[in-house]
């Protein structure tokens, strides 16, 4: 059984050092990873998600996440670009699927891009996405099973996936990495987390 059926079916707590919220057998399963030309038709509300990273040669990725109704058409992914550059990408992914909402991991490098795209998509005009600043750091809306925010979105996405409610229309190794190897634990009050950013990448490197 999954990390997430012992806690909340099972009543069982998997130790510090569980691995992946999925299998890659669970992240591959062909209902959930489609491949199919034309693609099939979007409908439903429209959420881009954004992950600013630095512009310097190590800094990870920025990445520029799609969903429309349970499907994922894209997440597009750039390396060393400065914030003034992945507002410009941003805007042609508002331009192409005309979101409800553009949500922005607004901790330190994210403020500054969170800031241009309120001054190019001001609330008062109606036509325009909401944006949404975040802070995956801060307590999760569900506190009391999860540890931050960010483990709380990992586990939803996780678990959208798991029970195939979720469609993915493009290979995304990244994303299949992330939800299969980092590692899962649970804190001394039974919280789910998953390993931050650095400790994945120093347990890689090393």
């Amino acid at each position: 059984n999954t990390n997430g059926y012992k806690i909340r079916v099972a009543g069982e707590f998997p130790s510090a050092d569980a691995t992946g919220l999925l299998t890659a057998e669970e992240y591959n399963h062909p209902e959930v990873q489609i491949r199919k030309f034309p693609p099939p038709d979007l409908f439903g509300e429209c959420v881009v998600s954004v992950d600013p990273a630095g512009s310097s040669p190590e800094a990870d990725a920025s990445t520029i996440g799609v969903r429309v109704g349970n499907m994922v058409p894209e997440i597009l992914t750039f390396h060393g670009l400065k914030e003034v550059e992945l507002a410009e990408q941003i805007r042609l992914v508002i331009k192409k699927y005309t979101p409800d909402s553009v949500v922005v991991d607004s901790i330190g490098l994210g403020a500054a891009t969170s800031t241009l795209l309120e001054e190019q998509y001001p609330s008062e005009v109606l036509t325009n996405p909401r944006i949404i600043r975040l802070n995956v750091g801060m307590s999760a809306t569900n506190s009391v099973d999860f540890f931050n925010k960010r483990s709380e979105l990992y586990w939803h996405a996780a678990n959208a996936i798991r029970t195939r409610t979720v469609q993915i229309l493009e290979d995304i190794p990244f994303l299949e990495t992330d939800l299969t190897e980092l590692h899962t634990g649970y804190t001394s009050k039974r919280k789910f987390q998953i390993e931050t950013k650095d400790a994945f990448r120093e347990r890689n490197e090393g």
